[in-house]
């Protein structure tokens, strides 16, 4: 939209490059301009400069580097289309305001130990919900126990061997299971959709 090129090839270093380049022709305005590259850079350099890139040993997906990062990005796509999106200025508005609204989160943590919110949750739910707060996607069986506090400890046993049937989790090494792509999906699709207020 900017320089009226595409190259789908182009990594975000190389956009943010073309957006400051003041030797190409451009349609949007340089303050625009100048704001967008300046958050692409630090979600781009952020999330390259913890390791999540390369999945290094010392990466560690926490709540902190994903806030950062997924409001950052929901901030350039708001932005994006603020600036390009040629429709009705009200459809426009209520678009951006529900990208960029506030979430109030389904899980609490405090000093290390979190908790569901949600009342009268399935055990599978809270399970899966529990390792897609987790660093890595992963906890051991105690701990699950420990935090489904919703579920007596046999529910979670139960929830945990459908979840494994499932192929929604899988057991890693000793006591461990980790969280699979499915589970991701099924989180995504079914779980956070019956707990969050739709309007």
């Amino acid at each position: 939209m900017d320089t009226g090129k595409i190259d789908h090839r182009k990594l975000p270093g190389k956009v943010r490059e073309d957006l400051l380049n003041k030797n190409i022709p451009h349609q949007l305005g340089s303050k625009d301009r100048y704001h967008l590259a300046k958050v692409i850079k630090v979600v781009y350099g952020f999330r390259s400069d913890r390791g999540a890139v390369h999945i290094s040993t010392e990466y560690t997906a926490n709540y902190m580097d994903s806030m950062l990062v997924l409001h950052a990005s929901k901030w350039i796509f708001a932005e994006f289309l603020r600036l390009v999106w040629n429709r009705d200025r009200k459809v426009v508005a209520e678009t951006i305001a529900q990208i960029v609204q506030l979430e109030h989160s389904v899980i609490h943590e405090l000093d290390g130990k979190p908790l569901v919110l949600a009342r009268d949750i399935y055990a599978t739910d809270e399970v899966l919900l529990l390792l897609y707060h987790a660093a890595n996607n992963r906890l051991s069986r105690a701990e699950l126990r420990e935090h489904a506090t919703s579920q007596n400890p046999q529910n979670v046993n139960v929830a945990i061997s459908r979840l494994i049937k499932s192929k929604d989790i899988r057991p890693v090494a000793k006591d461990e299971v980790a969280l699979t792509p499915n589970g991701q999906k099924r989180i995504l699709e079914q779980v956070l959709p019956k707990l969050v207020p739709q309007k």
